[in-house]
């Protein structure tokens, strides 16, 4: 069924941030059983209003996409890129084998209906070590015969203590807690109201912590903190005071471990937080198995409670259900990106029919409280956008090739939405467009995560260009351009990576996997015999020592074991910077090297 968004909205599904479709009375109000009715509010605009639809713009481009692939399935022809060698598949038309039965017959997934992420993606790390180009380099081919699901699988079990501790603290040190995981995790993610954070304060304080839902996200919050507190003093404390912090933090995670079965059991809000909360300190202990599973366990309760009428006057249960969907929809994303046999619990193909976060109360001061919705929105935003970009240029089933006549259309339309996105974040989430420090550390992040959707929507001419060697690129310059800003995209986003809070206490995990990837993408660019004497201009050998610096650091950061899946990461970064040394003798003799490409590529590289 065509989706479309009605020409104005009524009071309540304005208010309720719902789609409406323009009746009187609406669908929605009917089956809510409210009153409908059409320009009572006030039309002056607030800034939360403002916040909205400056995400939603892009949402408009995507009927544009409809259109592009609905017509690749019954193209034909010839397309302007033509090589003498066989192409490296033939043309695959948007038919999802796993269309859904209705009556009637079957219907198709609209890949642009919703930002959907499906199983057994081909852009990730281990589908790039299949590329017939690392055939000759065994030392690279050869980390394909262990996936990272089956490394990660096979770790220890997390142990957990027999007892549950509740370490003594002040109340100025359980505030100080509080405070420091309001301005990390509730910032990137925030689900707690600020008048929650304060009742679940003062349950620590007061030692009110028998057995339930809200003891238990008490104390992950006083976990999460510990963990926070940690990181963020780590270069401005003795060591010894980091390591405390973290041993605290596990007091309190071992002590609401004690607890979450609770969460299991019940269907609740706090049910739903804790769950997400456990997943988000997993992230930290670089477990992705067990932050996965419990952040789709709370996606599922969300998706339950979204569903059943919640008319509770004296509190916004639905909004704090929506911003913890939202945040599983993120965080699964991520995992699934990397971890593409995952299953799934269907979050991405129904995000569609959510509605995006609204007003919410979660920090004292309205500059960070505005500050922290624009990151979840833009986070959210980018988040879909690099789903779509992964179901239509890399789906097993419907993803365009680019030897397609219409690939060229969706590359072009995938990187002006991320370019609007770019264009519309605030001042205060801006990042340079060269390789200046960005402001603060939100900011860093998200230039990390742009230049990564950028990568992904670039690359398939570089896979097109490995499959096709004798292919001579000049004969296609946008081949040739596709190529440079894919490749001088890995070496923007490699040269300049730099640790950040959120990578550490959420990402490490993913992003190890990422930059391995990038790392793997520059190799494979080297391997073609005209991008090698583009690639032999640049400082290549100057990446790998600095990923493993840095990559060392925080796969030790938590404390606990180390994760297989990072190390296996930076087995690849290595053996890939190890492929470069061998060339060094190729390498331009020059006293300064050059930085990117061509300055037209590092133009389309930033926007």
């Amino acid at each position: 069924m065509k989706r479309f968004r009605a020409a104005r909205a009524c009071d309540s599904c304005r208010q309720r941030k719902t789609r409406c479709d323009a009746r009187d009375p609406c669908g929605p109000c009917v089956s809510l059983n409210q009153t409908c009715l059409y320009g009572t509010e006030a039309t002056s605009r607030g800034k939360s209003e403002m916040i909205l639809d400056t995400v939603l713009r892009m949402e408009a481009s995507i009927e544009e996409l409809k259109g592009i692939v609905a017509m690749n399935s019954c193209s034909s022809g010839t397309t302007e890129i033509q090589a003498n060698s066989t192409p490296p598949s033939s043309t695959i038309t948007p038919i999802s084998q796993d269309a859904r039965h209705h009556q009637g017959g079957y219907t198709t997934r609209d890949p642009t209906e919703s930002a959907v992420l499906s199983s057994g993606h081909l852009s990730s790390a281990e589908s790039l070590l299949k590329w017939s180009v690392f055939i000759d380099h065994p030392s690279i081919s050869g980390e394909a015969e262990s996936s990272f699901l089956s490394v990660e699988y096979g770790r220890p079990s997390f142990q957990s203590k027999l007892y549950g501790i509740f370490p003594s603290v002040s109340l100025s040190e359980v505030k100080n807690m509080v405070s420091v995981f309001q301005r990390t995790y509730n910032f990137w993610f925030p689900t707690i109201s600020l008048e929650d954070l304060k009742a679940l304060q003062l349950r620590i304080w007061q030692e009110n912590l028998e057995p339930s839902c809200q003891s238990c996200l008490a104390l992950l919050v006083m976990a999460l903190g510990c963990v926070g507190a940690s990181v963020m003093d780590e270069d401005n404390s003795p060591e010894n005071n980091s390591q405390q912090l973290k041993l605290q933090g596990a007091s309190w995670f071992n002590a609401a471990m004690k607890m979450l079965h609770l969460a299991h059991i019940e269907m609740t809000v706090e049910a739903c937080q804790c769950l997400l909360m456990t997943g988000l300190y997993f992230s930290f202990l670089q477990r992705p198995l067990q932050t996965w599973s419990h952040v789709n366990s709370a996606a599922t309760r969300c998706r339950f409670l979204l569903s059943c009428p919640l008319d509770n006057p004296e509190r916004d249960d639905r909004e704090h259900i929506t911003r913890i969907f939202w945040s599983c929809f993120v965080l699964e994303s991520n995992y699934i990106s990397e971890l593409p046999t995952l299953p799934q619990n269907c979050n991405a193909e129904i995000e569609s029919t959510i509605s995006l976060p609204g007003k919410f109360h979660s920090h004292e001061a309205i500059e960070e409280e505005e500050k922290s919705t624009f990151y979840f929105l833009a986070s959210i935003a980018l988040r879909r956008l690099l789903n779509r970009a992964h179901y239509m240029l890399y789906d097993r089933d419907i993803g365009l090739q680019i030897d397609s006549n219409h690939f060229p259309s969706v590359n072009q339309e995938l990187a002006r939405q991320l370019q609007d996105w770019y264009q519309t974040l605030p001042p205060s989430l801006q990042f340079p467009e060269d390789g200046k420090p960005a402001d603060d550390p939100h900011s860093e992040y998200l230039r990390q995560w742009y230049l990564s959707c950028r990568s992904v929507i670039y690359r398939p001419y570089l896979e097109w260009a490995l499959a096709n060697p004798l292919w001579n690129l000049n004969n296609n310059l946008r081949v040739l351009d596709g190529c440079k800003v894919a490749l001088d995209t890995c070496l923007f986003k490699l040269r300049y990576l730099k640790q950040v809070p959120y990578t550490v206490m959420v990402d490490t995990w993913p992003c190890s996997l990422s930059l391995g990837t990038a790392m793997l993408t520059l190799m494979g660019g080297f391997c073609h015999p005209q991008l090698t004497m583009q690639l032999r201009r640049i400082a290549l050998l100057e990446l790998g020592p600095h990923l493993e610096q840095l990559l060392q650091r925080w796969m030790r950061i938590h404390g606990s074991s180390v994760s297989p899946g990072v190390e296996k990461a930076l087995r690849l970064i290595m053996k890939a910077h190890e492929f470069f040394e061998s060339k060094s003798a190729d390498f331009a003799h020059s006293q300064e090297k050059e930085q990117h490409l061509s300055p037209q590529a590092h133009r389309m590289c930033l926007g």
